[in-house]
């Protein structure tokens, strides 16, 4: 059963993804930053991005933003996701020759799975009163 909260997830990573690709995008090509430094700082604007939405409008754990106890678990989610995200764009980048902007379009629907995962049932999870 597809779930409001699925839903309201994906359009806050369609947003997220839109916001990034667009840094990604603009750091590697326009700038000619290095990708893992262009991967680096996308991900950094979008994980407070995230944090902002999927913490107000989609899991609503609680009333108010906690950057305490919520945060810090909503970060190892994203850091875990940002290693992932960043040893498989290598791999591709490296070994496969692959251009580093397609490599990431193709990474993303991965990530997305993982980060909706983690997020759901760990880093934003509700606490049973």
């Amino acid at each position: 059963m597809f779930s409001v909260e699925l839903f309201k997830y994906l359009i806050v990573g369609g947003l997220n993804t839109i916001l990034t690709t667009i840094i990604y995008f603009t750091l590697l090509k326009i700038f000619s930053i290095n990708y893992i430094v262009a991967l680096s700082l996308s991900w950094i604007s979008g994980v407070m991005f995230t944090y902002a939405l999927n913490f107000l409008w989609v899991f609503k754990p609680e009333n108010k933003l906690c950057f305490r106890g919520r945060f810090s678990k909503y970060f190892v989610t994203y850091l875990s996701s940002f290693v992932f995200n960043l040893v498989s764009l290598h791999v591709l980048v490296q070994t496969y020759h692959m251009d580093p902007f397609l490599a990431q379009v193709l990474l993303m629907p991965f990530i997305v799975g993982f980060n909706y995962l983690l997020n759901k049932y760990w880093s934003l999870r509700r606490i049973q009163e």
